[in-house]
């Protein structure tokens, strides 16, 4: 945000301004504390009502929500923003790990989403990468069992890495090695699905549906073109702004980085669909 000295000509660039929601008075208090101190204006409030009203008549830059509030959800919050046209960034916190809450957050255009509880360090990174995106683009909610959870992505590189967080923070509860290697083999095909498949074209969309057995966890994704390729692929046209693998690296870099993280890696005849599979012990 900028402002104009109207006697000095100079324009003054402030800090983003930060409004908390959250009906427990210590955490509401630490959070304000941390973004003061990282110099960022920051107010706090206790529920969503007074979120709203505020909201109504004064413009902020982000919003870090608590789900679970009296007398407002925080998901109720954002839907009637939404309804309002009066969106603003938000980071949803909430310590309840469920596929259903996290993937509420989803629909309701929500940038990130904040399992509790939290570093002081994590909080920055989440509310500087909120800060820095772009306006949310919908994210369609296919399912969100506990065992399927399911998800359209736009093929944009905002909504990708959305969805990679998103779906990572749900398999909080693996062994930091697996959660580690299916966060890689899910990013690397993913973003193939959306940079090769996809063209980086927004009004394209990617298939990803995580499933959750007892001795396993399978990933499916479908692309809207074949990119799944384990030979090398022609350099598209600017190519030099895809990633998988590095940049201007051919497609087949991110399967082949994949394959190294999970331990089996499958694709359809068309190789526009693939699924890998990771065991758990």
């Amino acid at each position: 945000m900028m402002r104009s000295d109207v006697d000095t000509g100079v324009i003054v660039r402030l800090a983003p301004r930060i409004l908390i929601a959250d009906d427990d008075p210590p955490v509401r208090d630490l959070i304000v504390r941390v973004l003061r101190d990282s110099g960022y204006r920051v107010h706090g409030v206790g529920n969503g009502e007074e979120a709203l009203e505020i909201l109504s008549r004064e413009p902020y830059d982000l919003l870090l929500v608590d789900v679970w509030m009296p007398r407002m959800t925080g998901l109720e919050l954002l839907s009637r923003l939404q309804h309002a046209g009066r969106s603003v960034p938000t980071i949803v916190m909430t310590g309840e790990h469920s596929p259903a809450t996290a993937l509420s957050a989803v629909r309701e255009h929500a940038l990130e989403y904040l399992p509790k509880p939290f570093t002081g360090e994590l909080l920055l990174d989440r509310v500087r990468r909120a800060l820095a995106s772009d306006p949310p683009r919908p994210i369609d909610v296919l399912s969100d069992t506990p065992d399927w959870v399911e998800l359209r992505v736009p093929c944009d590189r905002e909504s990708a890495e959305r969805s990679h967080a998103f779906l990572m923070d749900l398999e909080s509860d693996l062994p930091q090695d697996v959660r580690e290697g299916v966060s890689r083999a899910f990013h690397e095909l993913l973003m193939n699905a959306v940079e090769w498949g996809g063209g980086l074209d927004p009004d394209r969309k990617v298939r990803v549906a995580f499933l959750r057995g007892k001795k396993l966890l399978l990933c499916r994704i479908t692309s809207p073109a074949p990119s799944f390729r384990t030979r090398e692929l022609e350099p598209g046209p600017g190519d030099s702004k895809f990633s998988s693998g590095g940049a201007g690296t051919p497609a087949e870099a991110g399967v082949m980085l994949a394959q190294t993280a999970v331990d089996e890696l499958i694709y359809n005849q068309q190789r526009d669909e693939v699924v890998f599979i990771k065991y758990l012990k």
